[in-house]
């Protein structure tokens, strides 16, 4: 059974950061003390967390530490994992914008689940945007500027090459989610926010 694990923050201005294990009746199991926790995510039996730019995995039932890893020069700000690998997702310069996908350049690395060693890693120019796992496939969402839009990826899990798809957008709107089948598009207004699925392009 999967225990629920969840990050916390406590201390006020000199804050603290924990992963507590919780198991289904609410007893807390094991606590793990972090520095700069970015990110979690559970599979395996196992707890990864980025921290820093590292990544750290834990095991589930005990909390001991199983290795850390590196996860390339941005760390990670989000990270999937299934039973084989764990993808560490990073913006290449973490800028921000108001209206639009952050970021000119991003980076995406593999990580063996079992041993925390690097299978791949690619930077993506333009920057994706998210990245998602949905059937055992690996997606991404691409911005290719103002005058091509966007483009989901199904990267290659083993290598980390990607095939694309092309988004249709009218002006203005942004892929919200991508799943295997279709994708979301969010357009803004002053007083709402629509969200309508999108086409795929062939």
């Amino acid at each position: 059974m999967m225990h629920r694990v969840v990050l916390t923050c406590e201390g006020g201005l000199r804050a603290r950061h924990f992963l507590r294990c919780f198991d289904e009746t609410g007893r807390e199991l094991w606590s793990f003390r972090l520095a700069q926790p970015r990110a979690m995510t559970q599979a395996g039996g196992r707890v990864f967390v980025a921290e820093g730019n590292r990544v750290v995995a834990l095991d589930e039932e005990t909390g001991r530490p199983l290795w850390k890893t590196m996860a390339g020069p941005f760390g990670a700000e989000t990270l999937l994992a299934d039973r084989e690998a764990v993808y560490a997702f990073a913006l290449g310069d973490h800028s921000t914008m108001a209206v639009g996908p952050r970021g000119t350049s991003g980076h995406l690395t593999a990580l063996s689940a079992l041993t925390g060693g690097r299978l791949w890693q690619h930077r993506f120019v333009p920057g994706l945007r998210e990245i998602s796992l949905a059937e055992d496939r690996l997606f991404a969402v691409q911005y290719q500027g103002a005058s091509h839009g966007y483009r989901r990826l199904e990267i290659d899990r083993r290598t980390g090459r990607g095939v694309s798809q092309w988004f249709e957008l009218s002006n203005g709107a942004m892929v919200a989610v991508a799943t295997p089948e279709r994708a979301i598009a969010q357009s803004s207004s002053a007083s709402t926010t629509r969200l309508r699925p999108l086409r795929l392009a062939r």
